[in-house]
């Protein structure tokens, strides 16, 4: 895929507690085709002092769309990670077939 590039579009609702509910449309583009997934029932919870950082960020996913090299990508899995002040480090796990 070479260098890859990334968008996120995130819809996080802070009405609930203690964790709120989120979901996303990340789309990676690399060299040889881009790869879009959807996170469609994610949590973001507070850090375990409910004060500061790290938050924790979990979802499952699943592949929406792809092109080029990715083009007929399926597959689904889950994401964990954590949002520090520098940003989110989000890891994905799952199986794509392309």
């Amino acid at each position: 895929m070479g260098a890859v590039t990334w968008t996120a579009n995130t819809v996080q609702d802070f009405n609930i507690t203690p964790c709120n509910t989120a979901t996303a449309d990340i789309t990676f583009v690399g060299t040889t085709g881009s790869i879009t997934v959807s996170n469609s029932c994610g949590t973001v919870c507070p850090s375990a002092t409910h004060n500061g950082f790290p938050a924790t960020i979990e979802a499952v996913w699943n592949a929406t769309g792809g092109t080029g090299q990715f083009s007929g990508i399926t597959g689904s899995g889950i994401n964990q990670g954590t949002i520090t002040p520098n940003g989110p480090v989000i890891h994905l796990n799952g199986v794509v077939v392309y």
